[in-house]
């Protein structure tokens, strides 16, 4: 899906980089309502995030892709909430960790970790903060792909794709590391 996305980009650029510059606040808008509303059908963010890399640049792309994201994980969490069991009672003690956790580790869904957490009845504070802190890295290193998904195959494009398996590795450590923290609580 990326690959297809990233051809139709290349494809039609001019087409693209020409409507940006003559509705400039028009695609600002467009871009942040997509990300507030196309997860919530479980359009994958990755894509989003290429598109907002790829139209606005690494600076103003981050801060559309947080502005747009964070609605969206706010509205994700209440639908998950009113779609949740009122029987069911799990209680995950720290919240904020586990959220900031999943966040870190780019291979878990996004749009499921959104729904689970209102689900779960997580606290909304702990959710919206540990959401905010843990998308901003992989959030930086998918507009910085998206940038350069022109330029497949140049250094920044490259460092880009090394930055996010780093991430991963990282997540995946932090990750086994607080499951062990934990359990010798």
């Amino acid at each position: 899906m990326i690959i297809l996305v990233s051809i139709l980009v290349y494809l039609n650029t001019k087409k693209i980089e020409n409507f940006i510059v003559q509705n400039q606040e028009l695609s600002i808008i467009i871009y942040i309502i997509s990300w507030m509303i196309l997860p919530i059908f479980l359009f994958p963010v990755p894509i989003l995030a290429f598109i907002g890399g790829a139209m606005f640049g690494l600076i103003l792309g981050t801060i559309y892709t947080m502005i747009g994201a964070m609605i969206n994980i706010i509205l994700m969490y209440y639908i998950g909430k009113f779609l949740s069991l009122e029987k069911l009672k799990i209680k995950i003690e720290d919240s904020f960790m586990a959220v900031l956790i999943l966040r870190f580790i780019p291979i878990v869904p996004y749009n499921a970790l959104n729904y689970a957490c209102g689900f779960l009845k997580i606290g909304l504070k702990n959710y919206i903060l540990a959401s905010f802190v843990g998308i901003i890295p992989g959030t930086i290193i998918l507009i910085n792909l998206g940038k350069n998904v022109l330029n497949f195959g140049s250094k920044e494009f490259n460092l880009g794709v090394f930055y996010l398996l780093l991430l991963t590795i990282i997540s995946l450590g932090l990750k086994k590391w607080h499951s062990q923290s934990s359990l010798s609580r």
